[in-house]
């Protein structure tokens, strides 16, 4: 697993398998992307790369090499405003406690 997570993605650089997927797992916390739509950002990657690149296929992918790796993905809430993460002892609370904004949004019936 190791050995594959250090191969170059392709020969012409500089980038392993375990940095771009990385970089792309960062990318898809940041902007809250959906599995598809990372799915279909490597799809497109996947089409501007050599075919024999080694880059990961997809995200289901993309978490097994960093889970085998002991880097599991985990997605942790945090406060709308930034102020405070839910997670360890604040994992179960509903409310920041520091500018009291609920953590869940409250919808209506549709």
């Amino acid at each position: 697993m190791v050995d594959s997570a250090n191969e170059l993605v392709h020969d012409k650089t500089n980038h392993s398998n375990l940095s771009a997927i990385s970089r792309l797992i960062a990318i898809k916390a940041q902007y809250n992307m959906s599995i598809a739509n990372y799915d279909d950002i490597l799809k497109l990657i996947h089409e501007l790369l050599p075919p024999d690149s080694n880059l990961t296929k997809d995200f289901y992918h993309s978490k097994k090499m960093l889970e085998g790796l002991g880097m599991p993905y985990i997605k942790i809430d945090v406060c709308y405003n930034n102020c405070m993460l839910y997670w360890k002892d604040d994992a179960h609370k509903d409310k920041c406690d520091f500018c009291n904004t609920s953590r869940y949004e409250e919808g209506g019936n549709i």
